[in-house]
């Protein structure tokens, strides 16, 4: 898959995520982002300093399972942070962790 247009997609399923009243619409974005997470496995390292859209993800999750009342959209967003704790290089996790 091209990572060119790997910004473009993540913020298209983040907005998805959060601009419908349908769970399970939200949920089925949340769910494609994280199988997009898991194909860009080694683009979304580099972008990691670059746009922070690792972060970015992680604060959407973290409000979807504080406020989102549907169990669905809950499942989904604990399958993103699953994907991406698999995704991620042991490298990325040294700098997210301080080189500890």
């Amino acid at each position: 898959m091209s990572t060119k247009y790997s910004s473009l997609l993540i913020n298209t399923l983040l907005n998805a995520s959060k601009q419908t009243d349908d769970d399970i619409y939200r949920a089925s974005a949340l769910s494609n982002l994280g199988q997009l997470c898991t194909a860009l496995r080694y683009s979304l390292s580099k972008d990691l300093s670059e746009a922070n859209i690792f972060f970015l993800i992680l604060i959407a999750v973290k409000s979807y399972l504080s406020v989102s009342e549907s169990s669905d959209v809950r499942r989904a967003s604990i399958l993103v942070c699953e994907l991406l704790c698999q995704s991620l290089e042991q490298s990325t996790w040294l700098t997210i962790l301080g080189n500890e």
